[in-house]
């Protein structure tokens, strides 16, 4: 499949619609669970058994291993690679694993609070959805979290440098 270059600007660029995108979804998701459940004809409520708080909980310790083990082992493999080409789409990756991991954690707690209308899985979506804010994409980020040099700083803000691709669809 052929591949289309992008420069710094377009770089951030497809790096924040794929974080909205994700942000969206989740928020509208929650919205639409709230909607159906205070509709008259309510879906008839199921018990709430543990497993659902266990699920929730093993979720959040697969975010907390990705956070403190797994972002920090990949961002040094990341920070070695040879050309800002590579670091930026191996970036780009990593940026969507992490991102992935607090959507699915808000799609699993908002669908326990559909079955069993615990309030507690709401208040987790709305946690999940508020620390996911705070990690919204940036160059000031990726510069500090990949330590750019001041030559790829450069590269970085050329609107005529290549310094990643993407998978061209059309």
């Amino acid at each position: 499949m052929e591949r289309k270059n992008q420069n710094g600007k377009q770089y951030l660029r497809s790096i924040s619609i794929i974080f909205y995108a994700i942000m969206s979804g989740m928020t509208l998701f929650m919205i639409a669970v709230l909607f159906i459940t205070t509709t008259p004809e309510q879906m008839e409520r199921l018990e709430n058994p543990p497993v659902y708080y266990a699920i929730i909980g093993v979720l959040f310790l697969i975010a907390v291993f990705i956070k403190l083990f797994w972002k920090p082992r990949r961002l040094e493999t990341i920070k070695n690679m040879e050309s800002i080409k590579e670091k930026l789409n191996n970036y780009r990756s990593l940026l969507i694993v992490q991102w992935a991991i607090a959507e699915f954690i808000s799609l699993f707690s908002s669908m326990f609070y559909l079955l069993t209308h615990q309030l507690f899985f709401i208040g987790v979506t709305i946690g999940v959805i508020a620390s996911y804010l705070l990690l919204r994409p940036s160059k000031d980020r990726l510069i500090n979290e990949l330590t750019l040099s001041d030559a790829e700083v450069f590269l970085l803000e050329d609107q005529e440098a290549v310094v990643a691709d993407v998978k061209n669809t059309r």
